[in-house]
């Protein structure tokens, strides 16, 4: 039981940071969309507005990407670790 536990808790881990890292690389790719017009956005973005929406949108994707980064590297330490315990 408790095995079968903590594999759900490493998936999980693993499930949350692949899905951070999905969400922040959207947020900066939305970023370079707002920063070069390419969605042709002008007449429904003030100037003055789109250069705040690309700084918030690139410092939330770099954050949530150290962030999901941070639990693919946790899972993977995990997983070693109960592996070694597991040889032993």
């Amino acid at each position: 039981m408790g095995a079968c536990l903590l594999t759900n808790i490493l998936l999980v881990k693993l499930a949350l940071g692949v899905l951070q890292i999905a969400i922040a690389i959207s947020a900066i790719v939305g970023a370079v969309l707002l920063q070069f017009n390419i969605l042709i956005l002008e007449s429904t973005v003030a100037a003055e507005a789109s250069s705040f929406y690309v700084a918030f949108l690139v410092a939330f994707g770099i954050v949530f990407v150290i962030s999901g980064l941070f639990l693919v590297y946790d899972w993977r330490e995990s997983a070693l670790k109960r592996e070694i315990d597991e040889a032993i």
